[in-house]
């Protein structure tokens, strides 16, 4: 399974990704509720059936704040150029234990190379 990064959405919905959209059809990529917040938040053509759809997908369970601080000195994320929703999907990703974090974000990218969660 994978989660898919906010910035991801939106390239994918700019210029499709073929293989994004295989893996969306195939039900291997969950939403995160802060992506699927992020993303309600912005210009969305056909939005209440956007919405509707991302929020039928299968949930990625969030990280409690506690556990994203704890990674966050843990692992030395700081000072890494990612921002708190970018902690919060590698924390969730990493409890979940078998997801993958799909990103083209280059910072947010090598820290998910680091804790082994790269797409």
């Amino acid at each position: 399974m994978i989660v898919a990064d906010t910035s991801y959405w939106i390239d994918h919905w700019k210029v499709a990704n073929l293989a994004f959209a295989r893996q969306l059809a195939d039900g291997d990529v969950l939403m995160h509720p802060f992506v699927l917040g992020e993303l309600a938040l912005g210009s969305l053509r056909n939005r209440l059936d956007t919405i509707s759809d991302l929020r039928a997908m299968l949930t990625l369970p969030p990280a409690s704040h506690e556990e994203v601080m704890v990674l966050i000195e843990a692992r030395r994320l700081y000072s890494r150029g990612i921002g708190y929703v970018d902690s919060h999907l590698l924390a969730a990703a990493l409890l979940a234990g078998s997801v993958k974090l799909l990103t083209g974000d280059r910072r947010l990218h090598a820290a998910a190379e680091q804790l082994g969660i790269a797409a």
